[in-house]
């Protein structure tokens, strides 16, 4: 059974790869992102255009779900540490 999870970006390549792995439940992105542009029409998830929201409406909506994995690639805010109650992976790629 594949993990519940949510993107927070605009990444593409990040995203697809991340759809594959896990059952993504939301995707929080901005309207211009390729993201927005290729997947705006799916019935599989929520796609939210991040320009709708306060910033910390924005951080709780997406802290408050019942999700094992958030993650941000590409994600226009820094997420500030008090919104975040379960443990931390900085994970960094280099080519």
């Amino acid at each position: 059974m594949k993990v519940n999870s949510i993107f927070l970006g605009n990444r593409i390549e990040a995203f697809e790869l991340l759809n594959k792995l896990t059952n993504i439940k939301a995707v929080y992105t901005n309207k211009h992102s390729y993201i927005y542009k290729r997947y705006n029409n799916n019935k599989k998830f929520k796609l939210l255009i991040i320009d709708h929201f306060k910033k910390n409406q924005l951080f709780r909506e997406i802290f408050n779900t019942n999700v094992r994995l958030i993650i941000s690639v590409g994600f226009v805010y820094k997420i500030p540490k008090e919104y975040i109650k379960k443990k931390i992976y900085n994970i960094k790629f280099t080519s």
